[in-house]
């Protein structure tokens, strides 16, 4: 749970702490309910570098309320190997 909620687009913060997290070597960043759902990024790795997926905010997967956009969900399913 990061960055500011019912913001539709992730903060700089987040995509800070994002980059951060991948240059430690993290592959895949997967945020959950900031009451929105907010943009994916799959960021292309150099060559011999896999590719890594940044999900900001995967919103609402159930919920009652009743402001504008926080009715919708994703989910995200990982697999790891």
């Amino acid at each position: 749970h990061w960055g500011l909620e019912y913001e539709r687009i992730p903060s700089r913060e987040q995509r800070e702490l994002a980059d951060w997290l991948l240059r430690q070597g993290v592959d895949l960043v997967k945020a959950v309910t900031l009451m929105f759902v907010q943009p994916m990024e799959l960021r292309r790795g150099k060559e011999g570098v896999t590719d890594r997926l940044v999900v900001y905010s995967l919103g609402n997967f159930i919920s009652n309320m009743s402001r504008e956009h926080t009715d919708g969900g994703v989910i995200g399913e990982s697999r790891f190997r």
